[in-house]
């Protein structure tokens, strides 16, 4: 059964030489406990600067995988010490995009917690770590 929650992501970005970003927003989403997995779906806003996308976490006891629609699809996979390759999608086309998850931490109950740290390469263009810290702060039922 699908319940409406209130959903903290904080977002944090290191890039070699620049000042790191941090972005958090909380916002309202949807969520479903089934076959041993968490599902989560929520809304990006103006902060994240993809607003208007919209974002699906699957998890599990040790992956996370995302899926983001905005200009295309894209789908990330979180496993801990695996390296992901994916297509990013932009306004100006596709890139090559790669991720190497540095830890991943999980908590599926009482209320969903994911914290992951990444690498993550734009076609060799762009790099940086992130952390992603993703919580249910509230709910409904």
């Amino acid at each position: 059964m699908i319940h409406p929650v209130t959903i903290k992501v904080r977002s944090i970005q290191k890039t070699k030489g620049e000042e790191e970003q941090i972005i958090e927003l909380i916002t309202e989403g949807q969520i479903e406990y089934k076959n041993d997995r968490v599902f989560l779906s929520y809304e990006e806003s103006d902060l994240s600067g993809i607003e208007g996308a919209k974002t699906q976490l699957q998890v599990g006891d040790d992956f996370v995988r995302m899926r983001r629609v905005y200009h295309g699809v894209t789908e990330m996979n979180f496993e801990l010490n695996r390296r992901n390759t994916s297509e990013y999608h932009t306004p100006y086309g596709k890139f090559k995009l790669e991720s190497m998850t540095r830890s991943l931490a999980i908590c599926l109950s009482p209320k969903l917690r994911v914290d992951i740290e990444y690498d993550v390469s734009l076609q060799s263009m762009f790099e940086s770590t992130n952390i992603l810290h993703i919580e249910v702060i509230g709910s409904d039922n």
